[in-house]
């Protein structure tokens, strides 16, 4: 484990994003959400993510532009509709930065012991468990074939075509893979099962928690 990054505990990570989630939907001023973006990006930039945190700050940028300088110009009822689909986007996107750099810097193993030590229900983590693992296979399949068709002289339709037909195909087929996959690792196996990956909640990992809760819990009754 690189000791240059904050690779928090688990459990750690799951609690932030559940803090998190709490106050984002429970704050609507502009400035609330864009302090906990930065505090995103801060975790994001200590674990050494700096383009996607940059990104994520321009996206904001973006949308907060949208929404306070184009809406306004627009008819009344397509506005307030526009309004409230980016006030949802403001409000995901330091969830969604801070959700991609934990899983980034976490892994699967090591998430699904968290969650057997916290009593998590046996359903709920092979559901996701087998989630984690199909996503990244569709997108390997998804580069194998768009590369594939960049050999051949295909017209843009057939290539978008091909693209959408080969992917349903293959994520159906992911699905039935990763799930027979599972069941032969017995992960749906109720009995109680030890894990060779030792986890511990160390001092940083708490500390981390407190200065977190307190900046969620400053921007929560600040705002």
């Amino acid at each position: 484990m690189n000791k240059d990054k904050l690779n928090l505990d688990p459990r750690a990570g799951i609690f932030l994003l559940f803090i998190l989630n709490f106050t984002i939907f429970n704050v609507s001023k502009t400035s609330a959400l864009f302090l906990l973006l930065l505090w995103s990006c801060i975790y994001a930039v200590y674990n050494g993510f700096y383009k996607i945190s940059i990104k994520f700050v321009i996206a904001y940028l973006l949308f907060y532009g949208i929404e306070f300088f184009v809406l306004p110009k627009l008819p009344s009822l397509i506005a307030v509709s526009f309004a409230i689909l980016l006030m949802y986007v403001l409000k995901m996107l330091s969830v969604a930065l801070f959700g991609y750099t934990f899983v980034k810097t976490t892994s699967l193993y090591e998430l699904i012991s968290a969650l057997r030590k916290m009593h998590f229900p046996e359903s709920i983590i092979t559901g996701l468990s087998i989630t984690l693992r199909y996503f990244p296979a569709l997108k390997e399949d998804y580069a194998k074939t768009r590369d594939t068709m960049k050999l051949k002289k295909m017209s843009t339709i057939d290539k978008l075509n091909g693209l959408i037909i080969t992917t349903i195909m293959r994520a159906t087929l992911n699905i039935e893979e990763l799930s027979q996959a599972a069941t032969v690792r017995g992960i749906d196996n109720p009995v109680k099962r030890n894990s060779i990956i030792e986890l511990h909640f160390k001092r940083r990992d708490l500390l981390v928690c407190v200065i977190s809760f307190a900046f969620y819990a400053l921007v929560y009754f600040r705002y």
